[in-house]
């Protein structure tokens, strides 16, 4: 019995840490945010003048601003592929796993997911649940992922087991 204790203990323990992890994390990003801002606002570099030389280190310089800059920006890929899916998808697991472990509700949900091609979610979807509060609990989740830019966005179906 003392094993069986100690165990649920350590799970506890786990799920604490992540979620500890998870109020860091949104705390990092909010600052990473109000930095972009301050940034945007103490920049006024103004745009290179029209008939100045334009090579891409000017470009980069000058934060591609002038006219003639688009031909050197990289354009992103045309649409979600398997590691934009998973890369984005890994920054909710924690919020996910935490509705799992709210939920006596057991076994797999499947999300619909639609992405802009900005990377914000636009819609998500519960395909199926095992009950509805989990389905809900995931799908909101879900919506808090970022995903890579691209050119037209992407939906895809994801599922969870639980």
């Amino acid at each position: 019995m003392q094993r069986c204790d100690l165990i649920a203990r350590l799970e506890q323990q786990q799920r604490e840490l992540e979620h500890q992890h998870q109020i860091e994390d949104e705390k990092l990003r909010a600052l990473v945010v109000e930095l972009q801002d301050e940034l945007r606002r103490r920049d006024h570099t103004p745009p290179p003048p029209p008939d100045a030389g334009c090579d891409e280190v000017s470009c980069v310089l000058d934060n591609y601003t002038g006219t003639c800059c688009a031909k050197f920006l990289r354009q992103p890929p045309e649409a979600l592929d398997r590691a934009a899916i998973s890369n984005a998808m890994a920054t909710v697991r924690s919020r996910v796993l935490a509705c799992g472990d709210r939920s006596p509700a057991k076994g797999m949900v499947t999300v619909h997911v639609a992405v802009a091609g900005n990377g914000t979610v636009s819609s998500v979807s519960v395909e199926s649940a095992p009950s509805t509060e989990l389905g809900t609990c995931v799908a909101a989740a879900v919506r808090q992922a970022s995903f890579a830019h691209t050119q037209r966005g992407g939906s895809f179906s994801y599922p969870f087991v639980f």
